[in-house]
């Protein structure tokens, strides 16, 4: 597994040193990742299955929002994310930068948080 977003301070490219520097003894069962950005290092840890459990947290509360609409909403998101790229694909170049910037406006209000989470990907 891969981020799915890029993010400031992503650690992709220091896996392999991050990875060379885990505990071998697997005393360790719980993972805590207080800043989890773009997650390259939780999903590598994740679809390995290294630690028994995993707990994730952020200051972005937005960034919060999309992971657990991930989890728990990922139909009802990919649906409205299908539903934007169809209108985004069916404008030309200077409609699709009035559409971008109204739905950034849109992100920046929004209360609806799986609304949001899509935004926040899109």
């Amino acid at each position: 597994m891969k981020p799915f977003i890029k993010w400031a301070g992503g650690k992709t490219q220091l896996l392999e040193i991050l990875i060379g520097n885990l505990p071998e003894d697997k005393l360790i069962k719980n993972y805590m990742e207080p800043f989890i950005g773009g997650g390259a290092l939780f999903f590598y840890l994740l679809e390995n299955d290294y630690y028994e459990k995993y707990y994730i947290n952020d200051i972005n509360f937005k960034l919060i929002n999309l992971y657990i609409d991930l989890r728990e909403n990922i139909e009802e998101l990919l649906a409205i994310l299908n539903e934007l790229k169809s209108r985004f694909l069916k404008l030309d170049l200077s409609e699709r930068e009035k559409m971008y910037y109204s739905l950034r406006k849109e992100f920046n209000i929004s209360k609806d948080n799986l609304y949001l989470s899509a935004l926040f990907i899109f």
